[in-house]
């Protein structure tokens, strides 16, 4: 990675190439990585995702999510969770080392999640992958990771201010929200994600495929404001 701005340039001049989308996202981690002095990651593992540039993902300790997704059914409270929860099967889902059929559970922990007019703990597993020795946090679809607000929340709020109305509304619908919060999800959007969904040409409705589209793309849940990797899996119904 000791390279001249020059050669660097001149590797990126193809950017059809594969490879060379792989040493712009490398170096650009190690750089960052070296920033906050640490040390960087030394391997690289590639995803199977629809585009290469949310393929790459840096091998490290760091904990990892899977969005799982029930149909007919998006899970916020904890029995409905729960429920979801008891009809999937760990040796099933997917890890970022590429390989399957190796996880099994490990433990749980604690959120809190503001949604009709309450705001509660919901307990969220976890599995462990036996290959890569990683943990996995098992969210449901209907949540936004690092956030307390569920994602049909976000949606509704993000439809509010397309259509020109004030976002102060979902404060009726949401109370448990301050009211800053509106305002700061609206700043992110604008920021992060307005242009990212014209680009993709996805629609906010309807949510389940809002997620999946979000997170085959860009590696994300719409909103998830940390680069935190994030698989997508679909419950069986």
């Amino acid at each position: 990675l000791n390279r001249s701005d020059e050669e660097v340039n001149l590797m990126l001049s193809v950017p059809d190439c594969f490879i060379y989308r792989c040493f712009l996202c490398y170096h650009t981690m190690v750089t960052m990585e070296k920033k906050k002095g640490r040390s960087p990651p030394t391997t690289v593992c590639f995803l199977p995702f629809l585009t290469p540039w949310s393929s790459i993902r840096m091998k490290s300790t760091c904990k990892i999510m899977i969005t799982v997704s029930v149909n007919e059914c998006n899970p916020v409270f904890q029995k409905s969770y729960d429920d979801a929860m008891e009809r999937l099967e760990p040796s099933r889902l997917p890890c970022t080392c590429g390989c399957s059929g190796s996880c099994i559970h490990y433990g749980s922990y604690r959120r809190h999640v503001k949604a009709e007019g309450t705001k509660f703990l919901l307990t969220i597993q976890r599995v462990l992958c036996q290959n890569c020795r990683r943990s996995h946090a098992l969210l449901p679809a209907s949540l936004v990771p690092y956030s307390q607000i569920p994602l049909e929340d976000h949606v509704s709020l993000i439809e509010t201010f397309e259509e020109g109305d004030s976002p102060e509304v979902i404060l009726d619908k949401n109370p448990e929200m301050d009211d800053r919060t509106p305002f700061r999800l609206i700043r992110m959007y604008l920021l992060f994600w307005r242009e990212r969904l014209l680009s993709g040409q996805i629609r906010l409705r309807p949510p389940v495929h809002l997620t999946q589209q979000c997170l085959s793309l860009f590696g994300r849940q719409f909103m998830q404001i940390k680069n935190t990797p994030n698989l997508f899996f679909s419950l069986p119904t």
